[in-house]
């Protein structure tokens, strides 16, 4: 059997891959095949984590009709902060392709639509997946070797040290890659650097609490940011200031 977990990027991948090292009987591989699943075959008992792979949904399902899937999600907030973080440039040419623009503002709700589309994707090809939480990564990690049938490999590393380890992680705290993270106010004349939560596109969007505007402003008009009482969310609006990256 072959099982292929599915996820948005950033979601907590390689710590599941490491779980999924101690699976007895089954290899375990993280991107693996990356730019090479067309050609290539994954061999049967492995356990192959790859985001990658949402794109090749329908070649898997027909390659590997028995295969299990699996549907790693992450909490909405979290994800988008951390593709904010790391995967800045990709997420501004995902703005570029959606807005016409890399405007900050663009580029977070890039990275929110992004999240979105890529797990309703998922959702829709692989009804039949096992859906896992990052949150509760353990949990979802035992239901899959359950369901799978597998033990465990006792190793010198136990299987807790691998869930509490971060794998990966991501320049935090600090400014985000090329993004509007430390900005310098020149009317005021001080530095402000500001934690992005990136719920820009949250639910709470419209609510009293949520200063965010409901429409995003041009893409080329001076921006200024706040934080909401809540602390849930950032509002970007039309200043009569000017900003520019430290």
């Amino acid at each position: 059997m072959r099982v292929f977990v599915l996820c948005v990027g950033r979601s907590g991948s390689c710590s599941f891959y490491q779980a999924c090292r101690f699976l007895e009987g089954y290899s375990a591989g993280h991107e693996s095949l990356a730019g090479h699943v067309a050609d290539r075959v994954y061999p049967d008992h492995h356990v192959e984590v790859d985001p990658q792979n949402v794109y090749w949904i329908p070649t898997l399902r027909r390659r590997y009709p028995d295969a299990k899937w699996v549907h790693l999600v992450r909490d909405r907030g979290a994800n988008v902060e951390s593709l904010c973080r790391q995967c800045w440039e990709a997420m501004e040419a995902f703005a570029f392709q959606w807005f016409q623009a890399r405007h900050p503002y663009d580029v977070v709700l890039a990275a929110g639509r992004f999240y979105d589309l890529t797990n309703d994707l998922i959702a829709a090809l692989c009804p039949d997946a096992l859906r896992i939480e990052t949150e509760r990564l353990a949990e979802g990690w035992e239901e899959l070797r359950r369901s799978i049938g597998a033990q465990v490999i006792e190793d010198g590393e136990s299987l807790e040290q691998v869930f509490r380890r971060r794998y990966n992680p991501g320049p935090r705290p600090g400014p985000l890659r090329g993004g509007p993270q430390c900005l310098t106010d020149q009317s005021g004349g001080g530095s402000h650097k500001w934690t992005l939560r990136c719920q820009m596109v949250s639910p709470n969007v419209g609510r009293p609490s949520c200063p965010l505007p409901r429409a995003r402003p041009a893409a080329r008009s001076p921006v200024s940011v706040t934080r909401c009482s809540r602390m849930e969310c950032f509002s970007l609006f039309s200043a009569a200031t000017r900003w520019r990256r430290c």
